[in-house]
């Protein structure tokens, strides 16, 4: 998505261009929720799960402005060690000796990532350093939203927090 993000910026304003994304996202769902007959009241008890969605998306369009679609694409890559870290931070997940090293070597990559353009300002992949961070908060903000809404599936269906999700986005 970051390619087409890229180029939609480039013709839309930032929050008008999320904001049309997930107004036909809603228009789609919308029906689906009405048809399952679920309940909006779970919007508001899943708001402060769907915030931290809408936060990776709107870090996300305003980073991806700023630096390059690989690089945007190549941060959220780092998610599974920001996913691992939250897990055993909040849950004290446990973790192999063979997935820590491979978390290390993934931290390492994506901080090399994020600061390319200080390294090498000459590379056409590095991207803004301002964009690549943002990008960064994006990919922390994303990995709480799956690790808090994997907890919340115990309560909710996967349609009724996707739902929360647009539908909070949208708003």
């Amino acid at each position: 998505i970051a390619p087409l993000t890229k180029i939609g910026l480039r013709q839309i304003p930032i929050l008008s261009f999320a904001f049309i994304r997930f107004l036909l996202a809603s228009l789609i769902l919308l029906p689906v929720l009405l048809a399952k007959k679920k309940k909006f009241a779970h919007i508001l008890s899943l708001l402060p799960l769907s915030l931290l969605a809408t936060a990776n998306i709107i870090l996300f369009i305003f980073g991806i402005r700023l630096t390059t679609a690989t690089v945007g694409q190549l941060l959220y890559c780092g998610s599974p060690l920001v996913t691992a870290i939250i897990g055993y931070l909040f849950w004290r997940e446990k973790t192999s000796s063979r997935k820590v090293l491979g978390i290390l070597i993934g931290f390492i990559g994506v901080s090399l990532i994020i600061l390319l353009p200080v390294i090498n300002q000459q590379s056409v992949f590095s991207g803004d350093l301002n964009g690549n961070m943002m990008i960064g908060l994006a990919v922390i903000f994303y990995s709480c939203y799956m690790l808090f809404s994997k907890k919340r599936q115990l309560q909710y269906s996967p349609l009724e927090i996707t739902g929360a999700f647009i539908l909070t986005t949208t708003v």
